[in-house]
């Protein structure tokens, strides 16, 4: 859908990207519920959910004149977990 989007946006010089990600540690499920979480630990590489703090700096890069020729993209924060299927 984003790649859509941004080939419909892009005639109006308009750029879609979204930043998008896994587990995080901010009190949703499924990694609040303490069983899931460990199933969801288990798999991501770096052995962690991701806090807050992780998805600031990819939002603002996305947010940022530094993309400004980025279209159509989707940036995964997840640890390293789509990686590894």
């Amino acid at each position: 859908m984003a790649e859509a989007a941004a080939l419909d946006r892009a005639a109006h010089h308009r750029q879609r990207r979204r930043a998008g990600g896994g587990a995080r540690r901010d009190g949703r499920a499924p990694a609040a519920n303490p069983v899931t979480r460990e199933h969801i630990l288990a798999r991501i590489p770096l052995g962690r959910v991701a806090e807050p703090e992780d998805v600031v700096g990819p939002t603002l890069f996305f947010c940022s004149p530094a993309a400004s020729f980025v279209t159509g993209q989707i940036l995964t924060i997840d640890g390293g977990l789509t990686a590894t299927q």
